[in-house]
This record gives C-alpha cells, structure tokens and sequence, in this order.
C-alpha cells in the first residue's frame, strides 16, 4: 500500500489503509505492530523509525535545528505541516560545526523546503469532528485526523506522556485522553500499548483508600518533575528560578504536613505550573 497526495493545499492524501498506528517515542513503541502492512504507520518530529508511511511536523520550521530541517528536505513520505507555503519556501540555513570555533565560521546553505508537505487540514478536520479548538500535542491533531479521514482502528504505540515533562503529564495527556474518548463513543476500535494512557488503575470512591493512596503518589510524581522544570536553567527564565536551598527547604516542609493538606500543596504546584505554561505560550 502506498500514499499518494492528491491535494497538497487541501491536506488530501490517498490511502488504502483503515488502520493507523501513531508512533511516539517511549519505551512501548517496540509493542507495535511493525509486521502487519495493513497499519498506515505514523511518525513524528524527525524520531529516528524503522519503517512509516506518513509524517508529521507541527512545529514552526523557525524553531526547527538545521539537523532537523535537512531531514525535512528528504522527508519520503507526506509531512504534514503547520503551514504549507512556509514549509515550501525557500531559505539559507547555517551549515552545522563540531566545535565552537567552527560555529563562528558558519556558511549559508539553501534550505530547499520540506519534502512532500501537505498542508494540515485544520478547518476540515474541526468540521468533522464537532469543530472543538482543543489541540495541545501534535498526539491530538493525529487523532483528530484519523477520526475525520474515516479510520476504523486506532493504535498508539510509545506515547507515554503520563511519565513526560511537567507539559506532557497535564496539559497534553488530559488533551489526548479527550480524543480518545471521542474516538471511543464513535465506535473506533483503539488499541493502546501504552498502559497509562486512558487508564487507571482503581475506581474513584468504590477503591477509595488505594485511588487516594494512587493520587498522591502521582502528584508527588508531577511535584518532582515541576521542581526540575523549574531548576532548570535552560526551560526557566532567571526571575523564576529557585536554588536548590529552597526547594530541600520546601520538601522538609511537606514531610510535615498531613496526608490531606500535602495533596492540596501539589494541587496548587500543579496549577501553578500550567499558568505558568500558559503565560508562555
């Protein structure tokens, strides 16, 4: 089976398959399928897979490493594209050193665009699934564009967002997992061979004492990886940052509060984190 564009600009893309197996980059992207051809395999972001039979890039190319974009430039399959004539223009791009001395030393290289870009069909795939704006991950839109292009079987195969970045575990899983359900009460079949995603493991009230137990356990999980995010010198700009003093200083100070206000503690970090996310974007 092979994929043919048809219409670049309208995100048109000829397909024989029913099936699509959306690949990501954890540790449950070896469970997939690899030897059933009757899976249109998805990949994403330039991550190095043994075999696909589309692309996506949803991303700026302004932000994209020129690594990347020579990647891009062969790209052998359709690649989907945030925006069509940008993908396609044209440009010079620095040439890549090894070393620091080399980097000052860069030359001009032509950029000759990327390699069978289709335009992401937005509109269309917002018409056809209810017209809700709610796109956090490049996941999401992969989603979205399956249910609209009419696949029957759903597969997602190393998208582990729940053991991600601070970003991932809230604002991109809660997005995925919404699609999923869209997919679901459409009678999509969906396969998933990543365990936390739509799934956990006891009932709200009818496990109280284990959920309970699970919940804090998680937002202890998400506490730590705010506090790396944050100490981060690379994701945090210097008015945010906090030195390792004050966070063993805040930590002694958890261990003293009781099992019900050291929940809301991590409420409150997790709400923080996402208006932090938010005054980013």
């Amino acid at each position: 089976m092979t994929e043919t564009i048809i219409d670049a600009c309208a995100g048109i893309v000829r397909c024989d398959h029913r099936k699509a197996a959306i690949i990501g980059a954890g540790r449950g992207r070896n469970a997939a399928p690899w030897g059933d051809l009757t899976y249109c395999f998805w990949a994403i972001n330039e991550i190095p897979q043994s075999h696909f039979d589309r692309h996506w890039e949803m991303h700026p190319l302004a932000v994209q490493s020129t690594k990347e974009l020579r990647w891009l430039e062969r790209c052998p399959t359709p690649c989907y594209v945030l925006d069509l004539d940008d993908a396609t223009r044209r440009r010079d791009l620095p040439d890549e050193r090894e070393s620091a001395h080399d980097n000052l030393q860069r030359h001009p290289r032509a950029f000759a665009g990327v390699a069978n870009a289709v335009q992401y069909p937005l509109e269309r795939v917002l018409s056809a699934t209810g017209g809700r704006r709610y796109f956090t991950s490049t996941f999401s839109f992969q989603l979205a564009y399956a249910l609209t292009e009419g696949f029957d079987t759903i597969a997602l195969f190393g998208v582990e967002l729940y053991d991600g970045s601070a970003r991932e575990r809230t604002a991109e899983l809660a997005c995925l997992e919404y699609w999923l359900g869209v997919a679901d009460g459409r009678g999509v079949k969906i396969t998933l061979g990543s365990p936390g995603l739509a799934h956990r493991p006891y009932l709200y009230g009818y496990h109280y004492h284990e959920e309970l137990r699970y919940w804090q356990h998680e937002l202890w999980r998400l506490r730590e990886v705010i506090a790396e995010t944050v100490d981060d010198p690379d994701e945090t700009p210097e008015s945010e940052k906090v030195s390792q003093a004050r966070v063993d200083e805040a930590e002694r100070a958890c261990l003293r509060l009781s099992r019900s206000e050291r929940v809301e503690f991590a409420d409150r970090l997790a709400a923080q984190a996402v208006r932090r996310m938010k005054s980013r974007t």
